[in-house]
């Protein structure tokens, strides 16, 4: 595969280190806490992946600012588990976490179950206001602190977030109970672009069903070979810009009759929804039709016919890959 550094993550590991973060591991990490609890589904652990990333991307700090702990990935990816209902694939989550970071989440996790249960109107705050009170305590060097004063730096903090108009920051997730979907066939049928439906037919592109529970993402599919045509190796970039732009309409097309589809599934859905995007024939196209030989060459040429489709598209994708 090859992996397009578009945008990188870098957190803070439990020795101080700055790392990056990987999704495609912790995408893993949430599969295999699914299946060793009977669970298995791969699909939820992707999209519950998907919605980290698009969270820390979205939540990015400024250049001077302290970076994202690696513990708080553990914890929002547990409470995205616990909330849906997976609790004991959430504890198996946990406990593949690093040393460091596991004893933060069992502390953590003990503070916020004791604000919820001693503050139930903490409402929305209640994640903000437990990780205010941990960064607290941890500032003045308490480990263990008295239950007054943790309902004490609770109420202070439950006050300070009410009469703020900024919301706290975090991961918001909703999400629906069971599995539900929206199919291809809810897709097309309410699509009207015929280019988008003969790319659709050929299989130039494909989209995946959209699992509406945790993070409802369209999944487009592109094979470059499907738009190659008449071209005669070795093709250009500007050879295959026409074609491109209209993979880039057929895309935005398609995208609209998605968000369609989920509007007329439910009256409230939140549009539009965020696409990804997968060459899935990326490394065998560079180098039999581009004529690249090494793989950094490889790499550069598919990171730039990535950058020339995206930029045609009116709704970019929020991950990019190329296989």
């Amino acid at each position: 595969m090859i992996e397009l550094a578009m945008t990188s993550i870098l957190l803070l590991d439990p020795d101080g280190r700055a790392v990056p973060f990987d999704p495609e591991r912790l995408r893993m990490r949430i599969e295999r806490a699914l299946s060793k609890t009977g669970t298995p589904d791969s699909e939820l652990a992707a999209d519950i992946a998907l919605s980290i990333e698009f969270a820390l991307k979205s939540g990015k700090k400024k250049p001077d600012e302290p970076l994202i702990r690696g513990a708080e990935v553990e914890l929002m990816t547990s409470k995205v588990l616990d909330d849906i209902g997976y609790t004991q694939a959430a504890a198996v989550f946990r406990e593949t976490a690093e040393h460091g970071t596991f004893s933060f989440l069992v502390e953590i996790t003990r503070l916020r179950n004791f604000i919820e249960q001693e503050m139930p109107g903490c409402g929305p705050h209640l994640e903000h206001i437990t990780r205010k009170v941990h960064h607290t305590l941890n500032s003045i060097g308490a480990n263990s602190a008295a239950p007054a004063l943790i309902l004490e730096l609770a109420k202070h903090f439950l006050l300070t977030m009410e009469n703020s108009e900024t919301p706290p920051p975090g991961l918001e997730i909703k999400f629906m109970p069971g599995k539900q979907v929206l199919t291809t066939q809810d897709i097309q049928a309410q699509l009207t672009d015929e280019t988008a439906l003969m790319f659709l037919q050929k299989r130039v592109l494909s989209v995946q069903e959209v699992d509406l529970r945790v993070f409802p993402v369209l999944r487009f599919h592109f094979r470059l070979a499907g738009i190659a045509g008449e071209l005669t190796p070795p093709v250009t970039e500007l050879a295959l810009s026409p074609a491109l732009l209209r993979v880039a309409d057929a895309m935005d097309s398609i995208a609209l009759a998605a968000d369609k589809a989920w509007e007329a599934r439910n009256p409230d859905a939140e549009v539009p929804l965020k696409t990804t995007l997968s060459f899935d024939d990326a490394s065998i196209f560079v180098r039999s039709w581009m004529g690249c030989t090494a793989y950094e060459q490889e790499e550069r040429c598919a990171a730039s016919l990535a950058q020339i489709l995206v930029s045609m598209t009116t709704r970019r994708p929020i991950h990019i890959s190329c296989r």
